[in-house]
């Protein structure tokens, strides 16, 4: 499993990097090799939720408006052409620890999307988890349940999208374009 960092080009994905001073609009998972071999494995067991549909590698679990998705591609929601950096694991992760990420994000697919928490960077009021998700909460969340947390002393709802790129857990791995297509 990776983690994608969007440099989103709307309306809204501007005034989220003006909003968090971050160069990042949007994270999502995104399904590698591994990961999708992980998910493979649960399928045949009967261990994935039927929600969760997309794991082969270039899908994504993302939090997005109207809930937490599971698209065929890291860009099918997004606008094509748009800017995705790609970071991996410092310290890869075990096949015991692929099967965790996959498990964890499958349970999120098909939540709610949390628009009050993305108002608190506005408002710098606290938030909590409570089963709605914006997207780097949503990614820190399912880390940190994966035995992989990103922050020690940071709960997921104070992490901006730009935050993930700064976790000593994370390196950079690639950059990509959004595209509707899938890497199949």
């Amino acid at each position: 499993m990776k983690v994608a960092l969007y440099k989103g080009k709307s309306a809204v994905s501007l005034a989220i990097r003006f909003l968090t001073r971050g160069q990042y609009s949007h994270a999502a998972l995104l399904f590698d090799a591994q990961a999708s071999l992980a998910a493979s494995q649960a399928f045949s067991a009967g261990a994935l939720d039927p929600r969760y549909r997309n794991w082969h590698e270039g899908a994504a679990v993302e939090a997005w408006s109207g809930g937490v998705r599971n698209p065929p591609s890291f860009g099918t929601l997004h606008t094509p052409g748009t800017p995705v950096d790609v970071f991996r694991f410092s310290e890869p992760l075990s096949p015991e620890e692929e099967s965790r990420f996959v498990a964890e994000a499958g349970k999120l697919v098909g939540a709610p999307y949390d628009y009050r928490d993305v108002l608190r960077f506005v408002s710098r009021l606290p938030g909590k988890v409570d089963g709605r998700w914006f997207c780097s909460m949503a990614a820190a969340y399912v880390c940190a349940k994966a035995g992989r947390p990103l922050f020690r002393r940071t709960q997921p709802w104070e992490v901006p999208p730009h935050w993930l790129a700064r976790s000593l857990a994370l390196e950079f791995d690639c950059h990509l374009y959004s595209t509707r297509e899938s890497w199949r």
